[in-house]
């Protein structure tokens, strides 16, 4: 993916490795913990006067994110990965609306607020905000987002975008494809989504 694999990286993000990476405020993980992602602006650490020069931009479903990393407990590695996620779907809405608000969940602060209160993103069987093949498949629509990005098909990754993002399908064809009547406008889509289906399972289908 364009946001950086680690070279050995398995399907999936959660096989994903951020071992050579430095924690934002330079402090090394000791024994049991782990270095983790998390997204962030530039403007809120500058706000905050924290130094900006171990944060990096990658681009992800044709939006840029701007992601820090810390120290975190290495058996709560999920837990982070799952608010990483989640923190670029929201980062994505945010962009997408000047008016959006990111969650405080997702954030740096979020993050360590779960280390002062385990239970609060405790992902168990019953309370698992969505299952690991739930998570695969948004990772590869993601993915399959900036595959169209990266071959130009710009119209195509901004329909899958607002479809990722739960436009209706009216709202889509009045925002994406405005230049085209309702009938032409909903074919469009039908045929994006179709195509979108058929290299999604030739390239980034990564669920069990």
């Amino acid at each position: 993916m364009a946001v950086q694999h680690n070279s050995n990286q398995k399907k999936g993000r959660a096989a994903r490795d951020y071992s050579d990476r430095t924690s934002y405020n330079g402090v090394k993980p000791k024994e049991g913990q782990i270095i983790v992602p998390f997204v962030t602006t530039k403007t809120a650490f500058s706000e905050m006067a924290l130094d900006q020069s171990h944060l990096v931009t990658w681009p992800i479903a044709g939006h840029k994110i701007t992601v820090g990393f810390t120290v975190y407990p290495k058996e709560r590695f999920e837990v982070a990965l799952k608010l990483f996620d989640e923190g670029v779907h929201e980062e994505i809405k945010r962009q997408n609306n000047p008016y959006y608000e990111l969650s405080g969940d997702v954030s740096l602060e979020g993050l360590m607020e779960g280390l002062d209160d385990p239970d609060k993103f405790d992902f168990n069987d019953t309370t698992q905000r969505n299952s690991d093949n739930d998570q695969r498949t948004e990772d590869g629509i993601l993915d399959l987002i900036q595959y169209y990005h990266d071959n130009g098909q710009i119209k195509e990754a901004k329909i899958l975008t607002e479809m990722l993002l739960e436009y209706q399908k009216g709202e889509v064809a009045d925002d994406a494809l405005s230049n085209l009547k309702k009938s032409q406008a909903y074919d469009t889509i039908k045929k994006v989504q179709t195509e979108a289906e058929i290299i999604f399972e030739e390239k980034f289908d990564y669920r069990d």
